[in-house]
């Protein structure tokens, strides 16, 4: 019987401590969101929101590298306004959208991770050059605004409570964004 009490308290002990991260993790989450909107909200430039935006998604994804890509009316490419981790000469300035990695991310209903080939993948502040890319479309209904690449070296699998913290960032990034599109 003893034997049988010891062995439900650490069960009990094992989900307590799965719940206790399971709440943090949702905190943190929330955390970022909110740190996305307050510099929206705020008197910051665009640029400033870009930077907050990125640097907080490379973070969530712990990726090497992120860049941000802004869309500009009558273009048909996106043009990289912000990056953090990239050589300072890292291919890929421009992203046409009917090309490779944009075209298959575009047409994702969710945040899409693609593999990168050849020109298509930038240099990294380290050296090298990533294997793969989440790219989160940043869009204000049905308009796109631009994205966000965030650069990794091997494809992983997010769970579907990242992806949709992500598509929530690129909502407030095109907030700020829209700015742009109607001045």
């Amino acid at each position: 019987m003893l034997l049988w009490t010891a062995g439900r308290l650490r069960q009990k002990t094992v989900e307590l401590r799965q719940a206790v991260e399971q709440t943090a993790a949702a905190r943190d989450q929330a955390q970022v969101l909110l740190s996305v909107a307050e510099a929206v909200n705020s008197s910051l430039s665009l640029e400033d929101v870009i930077d907050v935006a990125l640097s907080r998604c490379v973070h969530l994804v712990r990726a090497p590298a992120g860049a941000f890509y802004m869309a500009r009316p009558g273009r048909v490419e996106l043009t990289r306004e912000a990056s953090i981790g990239l050589a300072a000469r890292a291919h890929g300035a421009v992203r046409p959208l009917t090309a490779e990695p944009m075209l298959t991310a575009l047409n994702a209903p969710a945040p899409a991770v693609v593999e990168l080939h050849g020109d298509a993948a930038p240099g990294l502040d380290g050296g090298g050059h990533p294997a793969f890319v989440l790219i989160v479309p940043i869009r204000r209904g049905a308009q796109l605004m631009g994205a966000m690449e965030l650069y990794l070296p091997n494809q992983p699998l997010f769970p579907s409570t990242l992806t949709e913290l992500l598509k929530g960032i690129g909502a407030q990034a095109a907030t700020a964004a829209s700015s742009v599109f109607l001045a």
